[in-house]
């Protein structure tokens, strides 16, 4: 991935990417208003997250191009490394069976901090609304939205009921 643009203000290739500045401050402030934003200084971070989660590993920064930057990711579909994963991918679980039908076991191996910190929200409250979520962590709508698809897919979580009406069981 490229980005336009080098590292801005602050930030440099030894303190990314703990250190933020941004080019045009309103706008910063305008985006998080709006909700286009969840935390200042967290994307990066929440990236790093997700690539783990998904084992393709850290992305790799690249800095010496003074006009852009590039981040490195690394696929990790087990598609086209089929020979190391074994062919049906048996070996990451990815077929139920090593980690039971439904995948809960599996899916709690690879569950990032934010889909933890949702299942313990959801332990101490099972009625609790997606918009509790996102107050309580922090985070926007939007994002617990991803995090609850990505719990349900994983068969960690399961919603009974209506959205209004209904709870949160943690299988």
């Amino acid at each position: 991935m490229d980005n336009p643009g080098n590292l801005y203000g602050k930030a440099s290739p030894e303190n990314f990417p703990n250190e933020t500045d941004y080019r045009n401050p309103v706008i910063a402030v305008a985006m998080k208003t709006l909700g286009y934003v969840n935390q200042f200084g967290r994307g990066v971070e929440m990236v790093q997250e997700e690539l783990e989660a998904n084992k393709n590993g850290l992305p790799e920064f690249k800095f010496d191009d003074i006009t852009t930057f590039k981040a490195i990711v690394m696929n990790a579909d087990p598609k086209t490394d089929g020979a190391e994963n074994g062919a049906d991918g048996a070996e990451n679980g990815l077929n139920g069976a090593e980690n039971g039908a439904d995948g809960a076991e599996n899916g709690a191996d690879i569950l990032t901090a934010k889909e933890k910190d949702i299942i313990v929200l959801i332990k101490e409250d099972h009625s609790i609304s997606r918009k509790a979520i996102a107050k309580k962590l922090g985070i926007g709508t939007t994002t617990v939205y991803r995090h609850i698809d990505s719990l349900k897919e994983k068969g960690v979580i399961e919603r009974i009921g209506s959205d209004k009406g209904g709870y949160w069981k943690v299988k």
